[in-house]
Parts: C-alpha cells; sequence; structure tokens
C-alpha cells in the first residue's frame, strides 16, 4: 500500500514535470528564445506552487474558524473510492459524472454528525447530480491514521479504520493540522464509545 502511494506520487510529478517541460521546449521553439522557454518553466512550476499553498491556506483557515466558532469538524478531501470494498466502491462509482471517472478520488466533504461520521460527495461540474453519502458510525472506527497524500502531490492523508477496512482521503492541509483533525476524530470515538450501552 505504502510503495503503491509512493509510485502514485511520483507518477505524478514526473507527469507535472514533463508538462512544465513540454510547454517551455515549445514556448522556446515558437518564440525562438530559450530565455523565453525557461521564463514558462519557471513560471508554470511558480504558479503551480502558488496554488498548493493558497489551496492549502484556505483549507486551514476554514479548519481553523471552524474551531474557534465551536461548529463541528468540516474537513474537504479527496475519497479513494476505488479501494474501498463493496458496496461502497461499486455505489460511490454509480454517482459519479465524466470528470470523476478521469479523477483518481472523489471530492467530498467530511463532517461529525452525532454520533457519526459523514461523508458526502460535493457537488462540482461534471461530477454527476447522484448524491453518495458514507455514515459511519463512530463507534465502528478502530483507529484514525495519517500520512503523507496517497493519490496527490502535496498535502496529507487521514485514513479510518472502519470494521477492518480502510477508508482513505487526501486533504490539502499539512501534516500538523490532520493530526489534530485526527486527534479530535479519535476523541469523539473514544466518547462514543463510553456513551455505548452495553
Amino acid at each position: 500500500m505504502a510503495d503503491d502511494a509512493k509510485r502514485r506520487r511520483i507518477g505524478l510529478w514526473l507527469v507535472v514535470a514533463l508538462c512544465d517541460l513540454t510547454l517551455g521546449v515549445r514556448t522556446a521553439r515558437d518564440t525562438r528564445s530559450l530565455l523565453v522557454g525557461a521564463i514558462v518553466v519557471v513560471g508554470f512550476a511558480g504558479g503551480l506552487a502558488l496554488v498548493t499553498v493558497v489551496a492549502r491556506w484556505l483549507s486551514e483557515a476554514r479548519l481553523a474558524r471552524a474551531r474557534a466558532s465551536g461548529r463541528s469538524l468540516a474537513l474537504d478531501a479527496v475519497l479513494d473510492y476505488r479501494s474501498m470494498p463493496e458496496p461502497w466502491s461499486g455505489a460511490a462509482a454509480e454517482t459519479i459524472g465524466w470528470a470523476g471517472r478521469m479523477s483518481p478520488g472523489m471530492a467530498v466533504r467530511l463532517t461529525l454528525d452525532g454520533q457519526a461520521i459523514r461523508i458526502e460527495k460535493s457537488r462540482r461540474l461534471g461530477w454527476g447530480k447522484q448524491p453518495f453519502t458514507l455514515n459511519i458510525p463512530l463507534t465502528a472506527v478502530s483507529a484514525v491514521r495519517t500520512q503523507r497524500a496517497q493519490n496527490a502531490v502535496a498535502g496529507s492523508s487521514l485514513t479510518l479504520v472502519v470494521d477492518g477496512v480502510d477508508v482513505t482521503m487526501d486533504v490539502v492541509v499539512g501534516r500538523e493540522t490532520i493530526d489534530s483533525v485526527a486527534r479530535d476524530l479519535e476523541a469523539a470515538v473514544a466518547k462514543a464509545r463510553l456513551m455505548r450501552p452495553e
């Protein structure tokens, strides 16, 4: 699993680098200027880095505001639905549109909803109108893990172990932030277990 994730990350980086280099070479050829081609390569890489940093900052700021106001956790993520067992993966695949079929995962929002973790498909253009929701009882979660992003070039991932099955999501936040979210989820799971009637 870890080796597969590492291979996917390396593959993504290689695709991004190849696109950047191709764009620079074509620009240099069309303008007959190596300098312009080099500027395009640096500009493309800088723009991509800027988009990543801004997306991370916005996600972390949204989480911080929710915590400061006492609202429940709301985390935007990309769910690796293909690695989930049936019937979940099949049900998820049936709801996605053309854009979703080309993506490594499904855009979702994770929220704490009473005694359950709710994972709901985000509404985005090309992702299909049919809803997809997973309601996972907190008492069914045996572990919460974090690590580097599994299907993205940057960010972190959050894995919920539910009845022995990994439910993995990539998030555009730093490791410190996702570790904090994991601690909140672990605390909610522990509380739910204490409240569960014997």
